[in-house]
Protein backbone atom coordinates (compact mmCIF):
# COMPACT_ATOMS: atom_id res chain seq x y z
CA UNK A 1 0.00 0.00 0.00
CA UNK A 2 2.79 2.55 0.87
CA UNK A 3 4.21 1.48 -2.56
CA UNK A 4 1.16 2.27 -4.53
CA UNK A 5 0.55 5.69 -2.34
CA UNK A 6 3.92 6.85 -3.26
CA UNK A 7 4.31 5.88 -7.00
CA UNK A 8 0.60 8.23 -7.00
CA UNK A 9 2.55 11.08 -5.14
CA UNK A 10 5.12 10.87 -7.93
CA UNK A 11 2.64 10.54 -10.73
CA UNK A 12 0.81 13.50 -9.79
CA UNK A 13 4.10 15.49 -9.01
CA UNK A 14 5.79 14.61 -12.63
CA UNK A 15 1.79 16.09 -13.83
CA UNK A 16 2.15 19.42 -12.28
CA UNK A 17 5.57 19.80 -12.69
CA UNK A 18 4.56 19.40 -16.70
CA UNK A 19 1.93 22.06 -16.11
CA UNK A 20 3.94 24.20 -14.69
CA UNK A 21 7.38 23.78 -17.11
CA UNK A 22 6.19 26.83 -19.31
CA UNK A 23 6.26 29.31 -16.68
CA UNK A 24 9.00 27.56 -14.44
CA UNK A 25 11.26 25.33 -16.84
CA UNK A 26 14.37 25.38 -14.65
CA UNK A 27 13.15 24.04 -11.51
CA UNK A 28 10.08 22.15 -12.66
CA UNK A 29 12.56 20.28 -15.69
CA UNK A 30 14.80 19.69 -12.44
CA UNK A 31 11.98 17.89 -10.82
CA UNK A 32 11.25 15.63 -13.87
CA UNK A 33 14.29 14.86 -14.20
CA UNK A 34 15.08 13.33 -10.46
CA UNK A 35 11.83 11.60 -11.41
CA UNK A 36 13.22 10.19 -14.36
CA UNK A 37 10.37 11.59 -16.91
CA UNK A 38 11.82 13.65 -19.48
CA UNK A 39 12.44 17.20 -18.45
CA UNK A 40 10.99 18.45 -21.80
CA UNK A 41 7.65 16.75 -22.55
CA UNK A 42 7.65 16.06 -26.66
CA UNK A 43 4.13 16.61 -26.61
CA UNK A 44 2.46 18.28 -23.83
CA UNK A 45 -1.37 16.60 -24.19
CA UNK A 46 0.40 12.95 -24.39
CA UNK A 47 2.74 14.10 -21.23
CA UNK A 48 -0.65 14.80 -19.00
CA UNK A 49 -1.57 11.24 -19.34
CA UNK A 50 -1.61 9.34 -15.72
CA UNK A 51 1.15 6.57 -16.10
CA UNK A 52 4.04 8.37 -17.33
CA UNK A 53 6.93 6.74 -14.69
CA UNK A 54 7.60 3.48 -14.47
CA UNK A 55 6.34 1.89 -11.25
CA UNK A 56 9.41 1.53 -9.05
CA UNK A 57 11.60 3.50 -10.71
CA UNK A 58 14.51 5.22 -8.62
CA UNK A 59 13.93 9.00 -7.45
CA UNK A 60 16.77 11.25 -7.28
CA UNK A 61 17.63 13.33 -4.42
CA UNK A 62 19.55 16.71 -4.47
CA UNK A 63 19.05 20.28 -2.89
CA UNK A 64 15.27 21.69 -2.28
CA UNK A 65 13.68 23.09 -5.57
CA UNK A 66 13.00 26.06 -3.74
CA UNK A 67 14.39 27.73 -0.54
CA UNK A 68 12.76 27.58 2.68
CA UNK A 69 10.68 30.31 3.43
CA UNK A 70 11.33 32.43 5.86
CA UNK A 71 8.55 35.02 7.04
CA UNK A 72 11.31 37.10 9.43
CA UNK A 73 13.07 37.68 6.42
Amino acid sequence: ATAVTLYHAAEALRIVGTLLHPVMPERCGELLRRLGAAPEPARFAESLAWGGLTPGAPVCTGEPLFPRFDPLD
